[in-house]
């Protein structure tokens, strides 16, 4: 999804920059590119915060992506900056480049992007674990065996988790305050 989005981002910012060469004076064909490409620059961020807390725990992820949102503010300089050297001229480029950079950069995504850490034989921060609903009398586990499973401190005896599924969209959208 991180790619498909830097890319076409890359794709509808292009377009934007081709209608200098084209000859395109059309109101609703910037709109219309400015429209696209948002809603394809809209998969980033939730996409960065999926990735980023696959790798990190619950206490480091803060930190994490406060330092990784400074991005913004060289993404700023830059995103003046290289569009700059094109303004007095044929403008077109300003946005051909720059356009050309995020669809690069989505190519290194795909490339070498590692989205989670089970990919690479890695385990995963213990956050993932959701708590399973117990009696008031048995103890929720805190320790995981060799294989991964949740023990029983107090029997040793390893607790079956069931297994994690992954959330339909038309099941997202009925959450409260989601659409």
């Amino acid at each position: 999804l991180l790619f498909a989005g830097m890319t076409l981002s890359g794709v509808f910012t292009s377009l934007m920059g081709m209608a200098y060469f084209w000859n395109v004076h059309v109101y609703w064909y910037f709109v219309l590119m400015q429209l696209f490409g948002g809603m394809v620059q809209s998969t980033g961020w939730p996409t960065v915060v999926a990735i980023t807390s696959n790798w990190l725990g619950k206490g480091n992820r803060g930190f994490i992506l406060g330092l990784w949102n400074a991005h913004t503010s060289v993404g700023n300089i830059l995103g003046s900056a290289i569009p700059g050297l094109w303004s007095g001229g044929t403008w077109g480029w300003s946005f051909i480049v720059p356009g050309l950079i995020i669809a690069g950069m989505g190519v290194v995504v795909v490339l070498f992007l590692v989205v989670d850490p089970r990919d690479v034989d890695v385990s995963p921060p213990q956050h993932h674990i959701e708590p399973e609903a117990r009696p008031d009398n048995q103890e929720t586990p805190l320790l995981r065996n060799l294989q991964g499973r949740l023990v029983n401190s107090s029997t040793d005896q390893a607790v079956q988790s069931p297994p994690e599924r992954a959330m339909a969209l038309c099941a997202a959208l009925r959450i409260p305050g989601v659409v």
